[in-house]
């Protein structure tokens, strides 16, 4: 055989032992690398091994900590803790099952009023590939809940106490609960239903509903956030990146929003106060009713339709703003350039009227008469009136003015 054929037969001997041991779940690196290679292997060939423990005693805290599987935790009848316990070992040669079983342990003990249950707490010698433990747990409603879960969901139902999740690579549903929330979750769904304290978010990678939930503050990045029917709300709060974000049917008494390189989309909002700071996103906002108004963009644009409130603030750069009143505001201010602005306001009013624009133009399609002074670089309409006050100034853009029908 030639030099490079040697070579080759080499190498494909050496591949194929190499596969092997990947294949077999035995190879010891798996364990510190990515999410991919933690896959389930052989899931046509599950083997199931249940049990069940409790927790007997006054217990005020339960800490849960499980690498790889599910949890459901759901009031219990009594006031025992119970729980149930399914865990799943992957592999096709009956002969290693066993041996991913036993590599799996799971510990539960108390410390005073703490219940712990925690899977391979003292390493990390997890078989990912081979084995999930998934867990269904009943306690009482008055127990506070810190649960950290990975690849796979977590499920919570009915609870009064405060609680804390920290999931990954897998979906967070969490419903009716009677405290506040603290959620963590990468690379899953994250679903939050009726919570009446406040819920705190910390969220990346994720599809995010969130609805009929008290005070929100959110913390999320390259995800999608769906915020609907919260009522009676002191604060909410969004700093996001990346996040596509959708608001509806929010009641709050100050709502604040962050975000850029993404779409802003609100719908039946009321509140006293609301901001948005935010960049390469494109904001679209109908039924929005506020005293005070603040909006702050770059390149992109910007829609308002049926606004309702005392005073709008709008500061854009790089992006045209579509702005329909049907109802005025008591004042108006605007600051744009290198875009253009479409301003429509409510016929049969008489408000005080001052735009600029340097490098652009000025055109009146109302009805109302203005005064127009035209130089080579700057355009100015004015007039004076006794309802609104309207100001704006622009650069390299052109203004239009306009009315709704009567």
């Amino acid at each position: 055989m030639k030099k490079k054929e040697l070579y080759l037969v080499a190498g494909l001997i050496i591949f194929g032992f190499v596969f092997q041991y990947i294949d077999s779940g035995d190879i010891s690196f798996l364990k510190n690398c990515s999410s991919d290679s933690k896959s389930i292997k052989d899931k046509n060939h599950p083997h199931e091994f249940s049990e069940n423990f409790s927790f007997d005693g006054p217990v005020k805290t339960l800490v849960f900590d499980n690498p790889a599987g599910s949890v459901e935790i759901s009031p219990s009848i009594d006031k025992r803790i119970s729980v149930e316990l399914v865990k799943v070992v992957y592999h096709k040669n009956e002969s290693k099952v066993e041996q991913f079983k036993n590599m799996v342990k799971t510990i539960n003990r108390k410390e005073g009023t703490k219940a712990i249950i925690e899977t391979n707490p003292s390493d990390d010698e997890f078989p990912y590939a081979r084995v999930r433990t998934h867990f269904k747990i009943n306690i009482p409603k008055e127990i506070t809940l810190k649960v950290k879960n990975r690849f796979g969901s977590i499920i919570i139902d009915r609870s009064d106490a405060p609680l804390e999740v920290d999931g990954k690579f897998g979906d967070v549903k969490i419903e009716n609960i009677q405290s506040d929330v603290y959620i963590r979750n990468r690379f899953g769904k994250t679903t939050i239903r009726n919570i009446s304290g406040r819920t705190e978010l910390d969220l990346k990678y994720s599809r995010v509903d969130v609805s009929g939930s008290s005070s929100v503050f959110c913390r999320i990045s390259h995800s999608s956030l769906d915020l609907s029917d919260i009522r009676e709300s002191v604060s909410v709060e969004i700093e996001g990146v990346h996040t596509k974000m959708k608001l509806s049917e929010i009641r709050s008494d100050h709502i604040k929003i962050k975000n850029s390189h993404n779409l802003i989309s609100l719908s039946d909002v009321i509140t006293k106060e609301f901001l948005i700071t935010s960049r390469h996103c494109k904001i679209i906002a109908d039924n929005l009713s506020s005293e005070s108004i603040s909006i702050k963009n770059s390149y992109n644009k910007i829609r308002l339709r049926d606004l309702k409130g005392s005073s709008l603030n709008v500061l854009l750069t790089h992006g045209d703003l579509d702005l329909s009143l049907n109802s005025m505001f008591k004042r108006i201010f605007i600051t744009n350039s290198y875009s253009d602005i479409a301003l429509k306001i409510p016929g049969n009013t008489d408000p005080t009227i001052s735009m600029n624009t340097k490098y652009g133009d000025i055109s009146n399609r109302s009805n109302l008469e203005v005064s127009s002074v035209k130089s080579k670089y700057l355009t100015t309409f004015s007039r004076t009136g006794s309802g609104a006050e309207i100001n704006i100034n622009t650069s390299y853009g052109d203004i239009t003015l306009s009315e709704q029908p009567n």
